[in-house]
């Protein structure tokens, strides 16, 4: 019977210490993008799996801020406005996919820069949704001008093509897109929803 009692003693102490201040269930968890919680990761947000190490896939990206760096700043050696003033052109971006336009400038003071002759970056406020993607997006820059009944018209400068789905990687708030000539650069300022 003593040995009983001291085996029964034993069982006893070894579940009270096992119970009772055991060791830290967040101690050997790594999380990379986020917390460990009573021995699971808490994610941040863009993150996901079991060590928060997987990039979530955004919902949408927006774009909140085209700056246009380069762009051709004369039509094969004439002005652009050469028919008018003889100026250069001036300059906007439209955003374009196989479903529509997804931005035109409606506002001519903050959404078109005149007389541009590419001497600084120029600044294009916005808020374009992008949902899909896996969608080609073009951005078409633009001499925006008027014909002579006055109505808009947009004429080509050049373009450059993105497609989102492998431009998130880190979640940058900056994506630079350069067209394959080389001859025209825009940066995209965006954010993203999950």
């Amino acid at each position: 019977m003593r040995y009983w009692n001291l085996f029964v003693f034993i069982c006893c102490a070894a579940i009270f210490a096992s119970s009772c201040g055991g060791s830290d269930p967040c101690e050997t968890l790594n999380c990379v993008n986020g917390d460990c919680i009573d021995g699971s990761c808490d994610c941040e947000t863009g993150w996901e799996g079991e060590l928060c190490d997987k990039e979530s896939r955004p919902r949408q990206i927006v774009i909140n801020k085209m700056i246009l760096k380069k762009f051709p700043v004369d039509d094969l050696g004439d002005a652009w406005d050469k028919e008018d003033d003889g100026s250069n052109g001036d300059v906007t971006i439209l955003v374009k996919s196989l479903s529509g336009t997804l931005f035109e400038p409606t506002d001519i003071v903050n959404q078109v820069h005149e007389d541009a002759d590419g001497s600084q970056p120029y600044e294009i406020d916005c808020s374009i949704k992008i949902t899909d993607l896996d969608a080609e997006i073009v951005f078409e820059i633009v001499d925006y001008d008027f014909d002579d009944n006055f109505n808009v018209v947009f004429q080509f400068m050049n373009s450059l093509k993105t497609v989102f789905n492998d431009k998130y990687e880190n979640f940058p708030t900056t994506i630079p897109l350069s067209s394959s000539t080389g001859k025209a650069q825009i940066d995209l300022e965006v954010s993203y929803s999950f």
